[in-house]
C-alpha cells in the first residue's frame, strides 16, 4: 500500500486483518477472512462509508445595477431599478433596498427572469422641499430573512410600513451592489 495515501486499520471481530485505502468518501479493501488453521474460506470486499465529502462551495450570486446609473438625479417618488443577476439559489430572494439618510431601510422584492431583475421602488414622500440622497442596495435574502421581512411588514401595516421603514435589516441579507441617487423633486 502506498504510504502517501490516507489509510485506516481494518479489523474483523477485534482481529487486525489489514489496512484500507480511502478513495473519495468510501474506504475499499479486499480482505481475506481466514478461519482456523489459516485456510482461506471466504474473500470479502469491505466498504465502509466515511464522512461524506463536504458539499460543493455555494454558487456565488453576483448581481449589479444597470439602471439607474450611480449618481443619477431623479425626480418623482418612484423609479424602476434594473440589473443583472446570476447564480441566485432558488431558496434565496432578491431585494432592492432603499436606504435614506436616517438611516431607514425600505426593502422591495425584485422580479427575476433570464438573468435580469427589476423592482419598482419608492424614493421618499410624494413631495420634498430639498434634494435628498438615497442609496439603492441590491441584496440576496435567505428564506428566513424574507419571512422576517414579511412578518415585520404585517406587524407594521397599520403604521404605514413604507412611510416609516425599518431601523435595521434582519440577518440573512447580503449586499451584492449599491448605487447612490439624488432625488431632486
Amino acid at each position: 500500500m502506498s504510504t502517501d495515501l490516507p489509510a485506516v486499520i481494518v479489523g474483523v471481530a477485534g482481529v487486525l486483518v489489514g489496512a484500507a485505502v480511502i478513495a473519495g468518501n468510501v474506504i475499499w479493501r479486499r480482505v481475506l477472512l481466514a478461519l482456523g488453521g489459516g485456510a482461506v474460506v471466504l474473500a470479502l470486499t469491505i466498504i465502509v462509508l466515511d464522512d461524506p465529502e463536504p458539499p460543493p462551495p455555494p454558487i456565488m450570486t453576483r448581481g449589479a445595477f444597470t439602471s439607474p446609473p450611480d449618481g443619477e438625479r431623479e425626480s418623482g417618488d418612484f423609479l424602476t431599478a434594473e440589473g443583472n443577476v446570476e447564480g441566485l439559489p432558488s431558496t434565496s430572494g432578491l431585494l432592492c433596498i432603499v436606504k435614506d439618510d436616517l438611516p431607514r431601510y425600505y426593502p422591495y422584492t425584485a422580479s427575476v427572469a433570464n438573468g435580469r431583475w427589476s423592482a419598482d421602488v419608492g424614493i421618499g414622500p410624494a413631495s420634498i422641499d430639498r434634494q435628498k440622497r438615497f442609496t439603492l442596495i441590491l441584496a440576496t435574502a435567505t428564506q428566513s430573512a424574507v419571512e422576517e421581512l414579511s412578518r415585520l411588514q404585517a406587524a407594521n401595516a397599520g403604521d404605514d410600513y413604507y412611510k416609516n421603514g425599518l431601523p435595521e435589516l434582519p440577518d440573512g441579507i447580503r449586499e451584492l451592489d449599491k448605487i447612490v441617487i439624488v432625488r431632486t423633486s
